[in-house]
């Protein structure tokens, strides 16, 4: 553990905020769509495949819950097909992580 060096107490490990949390979401995703050679679109955009492929869920299940209107994640229909905003799934993915939500589809 660390100490202070003035008195000695014993210093709690920084603790990220939301906002951290979520920049460091988004940046590993913008990295993992351009490692795997996913396309993003203007304005930090992806198609219906790369967003469920982030999520590691099927696009099927993407449908589903726009369908059903499960959950709430945003989405934009377009001539080209169904777009993500990158921070979005940044935000479901870190209150996923951080165990406030469920996925969606019942797993833990």
């Amino acid at each position: 553990m660390n100490r202070c060096p003035c008195c000695g107490q014993q210093l709690q490990p920084h603790q990220k905020s939301d906002a951290e949390r979520l920049a460091e979401t988004l940046a590993d995703l913008k990295r993992w769509c351009n490692e795997r050679g996913h396309w993003i679109g203007p304005g930090d955009v992806v198609n219906e495949s790369t967003a469920a492929a982030a999520l590691e869920r099927s696009p099927s299940t993407l449908r589903d819950w726009r369908t059903d209107h499960k959950g709430e994640l945003p989405y934009r229909k377009t001539r080209a097909g169904v777009r993500y905003q990158l921070t979005d799934l940044a935000a479901l993915l870190a209150a996923e992580t951080r165990g406030d939500a469920r996925n969606r589809d019942g797993r833990t």
